[in-house]
């Protein structure tokens, strides 16, 4: 079974809490991994809300540089043969 995807959250769609400088990020739908969101000393005046829109703009982030990557080929080179 294909583990299920993180993706941009509303407020009533996640659980946050806090673990010191992290937020812990937990999906109410089953099968979706809980994040653990490193954020420092700030996470101590910051909101839920708040949060969640830094969580929201990090899989931004990660979304906009998965799809400027382009795909890779591996070529193998039989042996006896010098790679260029």
């Amino acid at each position: 079974m294909k583990r299920k995807e993180r993706y941009i959250v509303r407020p009533d769609e996640v659980t946050v809490t806090r673990e010191g400088d992290s937020a812990v990020i937990q999906y109410k739908e089953a099968g979706i991994p809980t994040t653990h969101l490193k954020i420092g000393p700030e996470i101590a005046g910051m909101s839920d809300e708040a949060i969640l829109e830094l969580f929201n703009d990090t899989l931004r982030a990660q979304a906009q540089l998965a799809a400027g990557i382009q795909s890779h080929v591996a070529v193998e080179v039989p042996a006896g043969f010098a790679a260029d």
